[in-house]
């Protein structure tokens, strides 16, 4: 792994050593991504093959879903929000 990554869920940046990427990583602020997650058929801990780095947040997000099953999971939240949000915002606006 190089000193600068991206987070292969939201693809923001990673700086291993310098802590001053997208969220100024700390060491404990990234994570690695299990592909293929290991409570699944096929999951494997083999570093070269199926993990990647992550943003702690974004890989607890996605927990031990596939990643086409997280996209979808965050589609329908980003519709249901982006249309309850639109009245909810007009509610709360100061």
């Amino acid at each position: 792994i190089k000193n600068k990554s991206f987070c292969h869920i939201c693809g923001g940046t990673i700086d291993i050593l310098d802590g001053i990427g997208m969220f100024k990583e700390k060491p404990s602020d990234y994570d690695f991504d299990h592909i293929i997650p290991k409570t699944k058929k096929g999951g494997s801990n083999n570093p070269t093959k199926n993990m990647h780095p992550t943003h702690r947040n974004c890989n607890y997000m996605k927990g031990k879903m596939y990643m086409k099953d997280f996209l979808l999971l965050t589609k329908k939240i980003f519709k249901y929000q982006n249309k309850e949000g639109k009245r909810y915002e007009k509610k709360t606006k100061v």
